[in-house]
């Protein structure tokens, strides 16, 4: 069977969810052994725990001793690899697939240029593999009944910034309205450094005996997977959990009021709200307070 490498070392699990799409995609037309180097930051084992499609995860990080990296060098040149994938423009992993001696190396480009990164892993992945008209499919495979569901709404505060995040004491409007409306169940998610706005969610609800809500602030991303498998919905900001929840089949709307809504394109599970009346938004547009909690709220009226 052909071994084959790729490198995917953007570090964010949403990064992970989207390239994992072109990664299967390599896997189920080449049928190969694939060997995939990325960062820890973007928790591929933990998304892969009970997916076969790639052989192994090796994690790099730039903070890891010389010898580390050393050994990590010869054992990939160990592995002699036929092909490698380079999901990223520069020379430096052509350079280290040269030196690996690995004879198909399929890259970006050496200039780096500002691309659409979905639309740009998309063209090259049928570029490389010759295809036409190839049918992405993003997924991430957990053991899980079929089409069981409960009556839980997952709310992603997290995110890799403050702009990126829509206040608390929104998502604490609009868990009300949706309670008027019916009851549900929440899971809070979000990362360690969302505790304390966990909390405050927790603590204005707890009051609610009919109501049960869970943080995921303290998990991994493994321990969080399995409790949101069955949820009905996400609703949150654009960030690592809105991925895996569309990932994960889950009707997932994302609110976009600082970086580009077509981070989403790759997914149709995930529906992006935007500012009202708006239809541009990018990074550093800062315009998460322009997202309302009724337009939100009547954006999701229909699946609530």
């Amino acid at each position: 069977m052909e071994k084959v490498l790729v490198f995917q070392t953007r570090p964010g699990v949403g990064d992970m969810c989207i390239f994992l799409t072109y990664i299967r995609t390599i896997a189920r037309y080449k049928k190969c052994e694939i060997t995939l180097v990325t960062k820890k930051r973007t928790s591929a084992r933990d998304l892969l725990y009970y997916d076969n499609v790639i052989k192994e995860v090796i994690y790099i990080d730039e903070k890891k001793s010389l010898k580390n990296k050393i050994k990590i060098f010869l054992y990939l040149k160990s592995k002699k690899f036929n092909s490698v994938f380079i999901y990223h423009y520069g020379i430096k992993f052509y350079i280290l697939s040269k030196i690996l001696n690995i004879k198909n190396i399929l890259f970006y480009g050496f200039l780096k240029k500002n691309v659409n990164i979905i639309q740009k892993a998309e063209s090259a992945t049928q570029d490389w593999l010759k295809l036409k008209n190839t049918k992405f499919k993003p997924e991430l495979k957990f053991e899980k009944v079929k089409n069981a569901k409960n009556n839980t709404i997952i709310i992603g505060i997290g995110g890799s910034g403050i702009t990126k995040k829509w206040l608390i004491d929104n998502y604490i409007e609009l868990m009300i309205k949706i309670i008027n409306q019916k009851k549900y169940n929440f899971i809070i998610a979000g990362g360690p450094e969302e505790t304390q706005d966990a909390k405050k969610i927790i603590k204005y609800f707890e009051k609610n005996n009919n109501i049960q809500l869970t943080s995921l602030c303290n998990s991994s991303i493994l321990e969080s997977i399995e409790k949101i498998l069955y949820s009905s919905l996400y609703i949150g900001n654009d960030t690592g959990f809105m991925h895996i929840s569309g990932c994960l089949g889950i009707k997932t709307y994302g609110l976009f009021g600082d970086t580009p809504p077509n981070y989403s394109d790759y997914n149709n599970n995930i529906i992006p709200i935007l500012p009202k009346n708006s239809n541009s938004i990018g990074h550093d547009s800062l315009s998460m307070h322009l997202i309302t909690v009724e337009h939100v709220y009547n954006n999701i009226l229909l699946d609530i």
